[in-house]
């Protein structure tokens, strides 16, 4: 038994460490193996619910509460970012690409979808206001029922068909239910839900991010098979739109004359999207194609994040080693 915690855990520090080169390898297999993984799409907002609930157990309500003493910025974020984004990438891409159902869909999906809950790793690591961070992932997580659907049906509607109710509800299962539940355990024990629960189940967060990729991007195999020159083009809009992103939330604090630690927040909680999210409801809502613009953002979000952490903020040298959480599970198996 000792030996299996302790691989389990060697297993979960090995994926969170490599995390940054395997969530782009994690699309390989279901693009080669659609036959095996593109009938698992099924199963996909399950196990993305999961992975919510070990995400959000490191979510504290009273340092959302400290960030409404001073509301602003949260509301720009919000405002910028789950409203005026999608409509600039739209109409952007409706210049480029013209009423390509799946290419509109797929860039009103991404910039819709709340911000990642990675978004707290890439602010604390170059010392932004990890309380706001946690703030806006956590707002636009819960309003993504909301924002997502709606904008959708708003700006491509006409094209495409959006069941909105369906959508909504599954959206609800997969990410504001395990935030809500998630929360309300870290609250109620006095933070052991974060301290103690959520390091035992990161393995297991780690490795259904990559498996929900692998399925999700089954759905890109026939795009990849037939790669065309517009193909190229839309990842390459989507890369400098995301960038443009990026700054715009530097901007909007830079004007609002906010400090080092929220201008970090604010920039990066602006262009960072929870990907995973936007892509398991366009597997199950979306033409076939949509995924593009959606899972090509897994090749370069992280990069842009760390330029632009690199640029604005002042990197952590104390970041969490997993090495100590295997270390702390050691000990507690040799001491049972």
């Amino acid at each position: 038994m000792a030996a299996l915690v302790k691989l389990y855990y060697a297993v979960g520090g090995f994926l969170g460490k490599n995390l940054a080169w395997l969530v782009p390898l994690s699309l390989f297999p279901g693009i080669l193996l659609p036959q095996v993984f593109g009938p698992l799409n099924v199963i996909a907002p399950a196990l993305f619910a999961c992975m919510a609930f070990q995400g959000a157990l490191s979510n504290h309500l009273s340092d959302v509460k400290d960030v409404f003493t001073r509301p602003l910025a949260i509301i720009v974020i919000f405002i910028m970012g789950q409203l005026v984004y999608p409509v600039i990438a739209f109409l952007g891409a409706h210049l480029l690409f013209g009423d390509d159902p799946a290419i509109m869909s797929g860039v009103v999906a991404t910039f819709s979808a709340p911000i990642a809950t990675t978004c707290m790793i890439w602010v604390g690591l170059y010392g932004g206001n990890t309380s706001l961070g946690l703030t806006g992932t956590v707002i636009t997580s819960l309003f993504a029922p909301l924002t997502l659907p709606l904008m959708l049906q708003f700006l491509v509607g006409a094209s495409v068909h959006i069941d909105i109710i369906p959508m909504m509800l599954q959206l609800l299962f997969m990410v504001v239910v395990p935030a809500i539940v998630a929360m309300a355990i870290t609250e109620k024990t006095n933070g052991w839900g974060e301290k103690v629960l959520a390091p035992k189940l990161a393995p297991i967060a780690y490795f259904l991010m990559l498996f929900i990729n692998m399925c999700n991007s089954s759905t890109l195999a026939d795009i990849v098979a037939h790669l065309t020159l517009t193909h190229l083009w839309v990842v390459l809009y989507m890369i400098g739109v995301t960038v443009l992103f990026f700054l715009g939330g530097l901007a909007a604090s830079t004007l609002m004359r906010r400090n080092r630690a929220d201008r970090v927040a604010m920039s990066l909680a602006m262009g960072m999207k929870n990907l995973s999210s936007a892509s398991t409801i366009a597997s199950a809502y979306l033409p076939e194609g949509a995924n593009l613009p959606i899972l090509s953002g897994i090749l370069y979000q992280a990069t842009i994040a760390a330029i632009i952490g690199q640029r604005v903020g002042t990197p952590d040298t104390e970041t969490e080693d997993y090495d100590e959480v295997e270390a702390e599970a050691k000990a507690e198996v040799e001491g049972a």
